[in-house]
């Protein structure tokens, strides 16, 4: 997989979440082709990898759960999903399509417009 399966050298992404000028939210993903990334930490054998962050007011144990429970019949991917410090979750998935990816992230972000702002989604996926 090193290297010839993607066309970039280095992906580096930070992010920065300050709340009150305080920082409440810290992620950096460095991923390099080159390097081994079938292993544990890196994509372990997924050729896909989408993240997303949801902060409001609302979003607690509860609410985070009850997402789990929408992500649970989802096979062939692997989901990380963790409450944040604040009143929010992080969503990361691993899989081996685009599609995949952008159907559970719908699904959540419908669960999150839905059940919390009480709007429908939007589409977001540029090209």
């Amino acid at each position: 997989m090193a290297g010839s399966w993607f066309r970039y050298d280095l992906l580096q992404s930070r992010t920065d979440v300050y709340m009150e000028d305080q920082l409440v939210l810290y992620d950096h993903l460095k991923l390099e082709p080159d390097r081994d990334m079938l292993g544990l930490g890196y994509m372990e054998g997924f050729t896909h990898l989408g993240s997303l962050i949801a902060i409001q007011e609302g979003i607690d144990a509860g609410f985070v759960e009850r997402i789990h429970r929408l992500l649970e019949p989802f096979s062939g991917v692997k989901i990380g999903l963790s409450m944040l410090m604040v009143p929010g979750l992080s969503l990361r998935v691993l899989a081996q399509r685009t599609q995949d990816v952008e159907t559970i992230f719908d699904l959540c972000r419908a669960f999150l417009r839905g059940n919390r702002w009480g709007t429908k989604t939007a589409f977001l996926r540029k090209y």
